[in-house]
């Protein structure tokens, strides 16, 4: 990822519809807020939601981001042998800079049989930095110390 961002010259359209391929939390400390604290957890304890490289289950973690309309949002499949787990979670997204997103999440939905609830969340926020974007993958950096590494996905 280091040479992709060091190739980098200027950012293309982060747009898109995207697919997580691999994800990593850094090692640095991250705030105190409860937000911080329940990203970290998620990186520690279920990797593979986040597109961790740790892949013990069946996942995909695709995004939608149209920053014309300044949305964002995430849906994660969890194949489980005789269900699927399905969480989706919607946002606003808002252009700070060519490289920089503005990002606050708005709801959750789970569905798994039989339930099926969409919960409102604490509107916790944070920004994307983008690296690297081109027609395929995309790099981008959380404020929280995540790595992104994304595919476009078509249409």
């Amino acid at each position: 990822t280091e040479r992709l961002e060091e190739a980098a010259k200027a950012p293309g359209p982060i747009s898109g519809r995207w697919s997580l391929v691999f994800s990593t939390m850094s090692d640095r400390q991250v705030g105190l807020d409860v937000t911080d604290a329940v990203y970290k957890r998620i990186f520690k304890f279920l990797p593979s939601l986040a597109g961790g490289a740790e892949r013990d289950l069946d996942v995909r973690n695709e995004q939608l981001v149209d920053l014309d309309a300044g949305i964002i949002d995430i849906v994660v499949v969890i194949k489980l042998p005789s269900f699927s787990v399905r969480l989706r979670v919607r946002g606003t997204a808002a252009v700070q800079s060519a490289s920089s997103v503005a990002i606050a999440f708005d709801s959750v939905q789970i569905a798994a049989p039989p339930l099926d609830v969409t919960l409102p969340l604490p509107r916790p926020r944070g920004a994307i930095r983008t690296t690297f974007v081109d027609d395929e993958l995309r790099v981008s950096r959380g404020s929280r110390g995540g790595l992104f590494v994304l595919r476009r996905l078509p249409g």
